[in-house]
């Protein structure tokens, strides 16, 4: 069986069409090796849901601070984190331990999350706890919002849609009054018990939009439902994101793209669990006024109430 999905390597374009507006157009589209990589990118997303991408030109640099900023911020008195706690349904900010749950029938999460946007009142008080941290997490937010559009484009050839298809979906990332997108720290802390069989730090879940771009540290623990049906390590590799399909992709791409079971689990060792985790996620969502397809035939909803109702059945607010 396979122990790895695919890994998509686009230096060849991100250096020829530096600019995501050059992602564009009859060139764009006509480029072999924009060809090649639409194919690698179909056969990999649609065996998997899941890639690696590397050579996408964001500085590791950047990437590095993020964490390191995101990291000084979790391991802050509970109190300071407390100030920029998140409030139910589709919010942002601070997200303590037992704030979210996928399985009301299994131990919650060991996980603690702040969701972030450059221009969100909250981060005033973020700045507060870790002042360098909020022009960081901007600047690797816009990246990574590129990088999404980018992504979109090559979707969407790969399903022969229009090229701007998926990007005239996500016009407002950014902007949260329409627009549900958000980038997410995430930090596991060290397990100091022994945990039981069906403890995991974040539980079996597939994400609840259109795609999820992932930066790892080097600690491991995400494991992806392999088409086999088992559970495999998406181990870290340095330089690369890790890309998944999400819920509405697959219904938009008549589940050619599968949104794809996974989890982070804890270490099986002692000297393992006492290594905290970190990761940054950025979940990408379509505009609020996207109407999303009811597959049966009852009212359509949109993305705005499809958000809102996910996040309420697994958000934990005390």
């Amino acid at each position: 069986m396979d122990d790895l999905f695919p890994i998509l390597d686009i230096t060849c374009i991100t250096e020829k069409y530096f600019s995501c507006d050059t992602w564009r157009g009859e060139e764009f589209k006509n480029d072999a090796d924009v060809k090649r990589l639409v194919e690698e990118l179909s056969n990999g997303f649609g065996t998997w849901g899941f890639l690696y991408i590397k050579g996408h030109g964001i500085s590791q640099q950047l990437i590095d601070n993020s964490f390191t900023g995101s990291k000084e911020f979790f391991l802050q008195p509970n109190e300071s984190k407390m100030k920029c706690k998140r409030g139910p349904g589709i919010s942002l900010g601070y997200l303590p331990p037992k704030g979210e749950i996928f399985d009301e029938n299994k131990p919650i999460d060991l996980k603690e999350c702040f969701d972030f946007l450059p221009d969100a009142p909250v981060n005033e008080s973020l700045s507060g706890c870790v002042h360098a941290l909020v022009p960081e997490l901007s600047q690797l937010f816009t990246l990574t919002s590129d990088l999404m559009l980018k992504v979109l484009r090559l979707l969407a050839i790969a399903l022969d849609l229009d090229m701007e298809n998926f990007v005239n979906l996500h016009k407002n990332v950014g902007d949260r009054s329409r627009n549900g997108t958000s980038m997410r720290m995430l930090y596991y802390p060290c397990v100091e018990d022994t945990p039981s069989p069906d403890q995991q730090r974040c539980g079996e879940h597939t994400d609840y939009g259109t795609l999820t771009l992932l930066y790892q540290d080097n600690v491991g623990g995400l494991e992806v439902l392999s088409p086999s049906g088992q559970f495999i390590k998406a181990k870290p590799i340095p330089g690369t994101i890790v890309i998944n399909a999400a819920d509405l992709l697959h219904k938009w791409s008549e589940g050619r793209f599968p949104a794809t079971i996974h989890r982070v689990t804890i270490p099986q060792t002692p000297q393992g669990r006492q290594r905290g985790r970190q990761s940054i996620a950025f979940f990408a969502h379509p505009d609020y006024d996207v109407t999303i397809e009811n597959e049966d035939a009852s009212e359509n909803t949109n993305a705005y109430t499809h958000l809102e109702k996910r996040f309420n059945e697994t958000i934990v607010v005390n």
